[in-house]
């Protein structure tokens, strides 16, 4: 139909779409040839969407009726847009769409999802606003408008500080973490936020995502099924799960990957055999009661931030204390930017001798703590600090490296046997510690070798031997 008086559409109509959708530039998803986007200019800027979206449609009609010159008129697109769709397919280029932050080691690009599309641009010269076409982002159902970043002279504590309850050391090294989530080319760490109730964390949380990657829903619960967490990271950059638990295996390998960055398949809608490919590199934040990670490669990822206990006293009136942080928050913006292009300068020229498993992220660490005039020795001090932390309350937090000392706890120096009598000695014989314990002598025997360093800082070591009548381990104490 031409008009929404249900006429045909004319050869004059049927010209004028197909001179609107001539205007417009097609390519297809990098990962999903399926999924067809379209830049287009509107109101002095440019629009990038999938031409499925409802934006894109109403610009169409919009169009169409500007060119038609009557304001109630519609025009059925459909026809066309099958036909350019197929032929992007076939001959289109490729994208990579981003969502909130892209970027290399030499620039940041930080999308502020306003009505300009503008993005913030950070080099070692400095930063600016303005619109690029370099990297194509989208804005997701849950993506937020930042608000625009003001340059201004005070020091990054002097804005930030008074929102973060932490202590000094903790701090620091938030505010590093904190700020090179803004590399997108590196690696992040998760931010672990494990306190007790009355302490801040959804707070802290939305802060951190406030300042990062706003959204219209700051939070969620972390989902249960792969398949669910792989659609929430592939849609959304930063993530933060509240009142998080322990997680089962195969989500804790997601989480894993989404660190460094990972392709992941799942199954594509509506067919029983294709797969749709989803590159995710996410922004975690994980908070909770006791939820340092068991799985030692999650463990490896991460860094621990605890919070006080607030007093009554000390509590601020909920209105009042966002009502200042949103009035800071654009010069916390310009703060950070500003010591993100210092920092970019320093990464570029420097060496480590000793790094991190993380490495890429680590680094950024670094730099950005000499941006900000910590001297490298603290803050590697206070960087080292908190994974001890970390690897402590895990071993702490550990049920089966705890079941093993309390076995040995009040033994002999040392304790001596076959793996297959001492696991038998050792394993619990009812309750969930005998549900999630190793279930055979040598699933025993992996168990403490993956756990082995969580063993040593309760105080035990172990050596294991074989002999001609079996396998033998020796348990004995260690100074931590």
């Amino acid at each position: 139909m031409g008009h929404s008086r249900g006429k045909k559409e004319d050869g004059a109509s049927l010209e004028i779409m197909k001179n609107i959708v001539d205007e417009v530039e097609f390519s297809k998803d990098k990962n999903n040839e399926e999924v067809i986007y379209a830049l287009y200019h509107f109101e002095k800027h440019y629009e990038f969407c999938e031409i499925s979206s409802a934006r894109f449609k109403a610009f169409l009609n919009q169009r169409f009726r500007d060119e038609v010159g009557d304001e109630y008129a519609y025009a059925n697109f459909s026809k066309i847009l099958y036909v350019k769709k197929d032929e992007t397919i076939l001959y289109g280029d490729s994208v990579q769409p981003y969502t909130r932050i892209a970027g290399n080691k030499k620039h940041i690009v930080y999308f502020l999802a306003d009505r300009a599309w503008n993005s913030v641009i950070v080099t070692k010269s400095g930063w600016g606003i303005r619109q690029q076409l370099k990297y194509m982002f989208l804005k997701k159902a849950n993506t937020k408008e930042q608000v625009k970043p003001v340059r201004c002279s005070e020091n990054i504590d002097d804005l930030l500080r008074a929102f973060i309850n932490m202590d000094d050391d903790n701090y620091i090294l938030f505010k590093v973490n904190l700020i090179q989530y803004f590399f997108d080319s590196s690696s992040h760490f998760i931010s672990i936020i494990s306190s007790e109730h009355g302490t801040g964390k959804s707070t802290l949380t939305k802060i951190m995502r406030e300042i990062v990657d706003p959204a219209v829903a700051m939070q969620a619960c972390i989902p249960d099924s792969p398949e669910e967490i792989k659609n929430h990271l592939a849609n959304n950059k930063f993530v933060a799960f509240d009142n998080t638990k322990q997680q089962k295996e195969a989500v804790s390998d997601i989480l894993c990957g989404a660190t460094t960055g990972t392709s992941l398949t799942k199954r594509t809608l509506y067919t029983t055999f294709e797969e749709t490919i989803l590159k995710i590199k996410n922004i975690i934040i994980l908070n909770g009661i006791d939820i340092v990670p068991n799985k030692s490669d999650l463990l490896e990822r991460s860094v621990l931030f605890e919070l006080k206990k607030i007093s009554p006293s000390d509590r601020k009136n909920e209105s009042e204390f966002w009502k200042l942080f949103y009035e800071k928050k654009p010069y916390i913006l310009g703060a950070i930017f500003d010591i993100l292009s210092k920092a970019i300068a320093i990464r570029q020229t420097l060496e480590l001798e000793k790094t991190h498993r993380m490495s890429d992220a680590y680094t950024d660490m670094v730099a950005i703590a000499l941006a900000m005039d910590i001297k490298q020795d603290e803050f590697i001090r206070i960087f080292n600090d908190n994974i001890s932390k970390l690897e402590q309350t895990r071993s702490e937090e550990n049920f089966f490296c705890n079941i093993v000392a309390d076995y040995l706890e009040g033994r002999l120096a040392k304790r001596t046997g076959k793996i297959s009598e001492i696991y038998s000695a050792i394993k619990p014989l009812n309750g969930n510690d005998a549900k999630y314990f190793p279930k055979s002598s040598s699933h025993f025997s992996r168990v403490l070798n993956k756990e082995r360093h969580s063993l040593e800082m309760l105080g035990y070591s172990f050596k294991t031997e074989k002999k001609k009548d079996g396998s033998y381990i020796e348990f004995f104490r260690i100074k931590q």
